[in-house]
């Protein structure tokens, strides 16, 4: 039995409908599969993120009222007003400063932290 050239292209054809459908499937499938993911993830990163901000503002509450109990302790003390044998900070502050900065220069002599002896 002799198969005729159109009997060929019809085979080829429904051959061709057949696998552009089925790739149409699979591409739908994937694409399916791939949004729900997305779907998900941007829910869960979502949730994650809703966490956080509600932490970081929870921390800022904690922060602002022990600022509010700091400024209203800083009301409460005298102006310049040490007892005797109290250092000022800021002195330390500053003094380590400077000796960190010039830890290690060959012009400012020894290197040494006087603050830590």
């Amino acid at each position: 039995m002799a198969v005729t050239r159109e009997e060929v292209e019809e085979m080829l054809f429904e051959q061709k409908h057949g696998l552009e459908a089925k790739m149409e499937a699979d591409v739908r499938s994937c694409f399916a599969q791939n949004l729900k993911r997305v779907q998900e993830e941007t829910s869960r990163l979502t949730g994650m993120l809703s966490n956080m901000l509600r932490e970081a503002a929870e921390e800022a509450a904690r922060v602002e009222d022990l600022l509010q109990k700091l400024l209203e302790e800083r009301g409460k003390l005298p102006n310049g007003v040490h007892d005797p044998g109290e250092r000022n900070g800021s002195d330390e502050v500053c003094t380590l400063f400077r000796n960190v900065k010039y830890v290690g220069d060959s012009c400012s002599g020894p290197s040494s932290l006087p603050v830590f002896d």
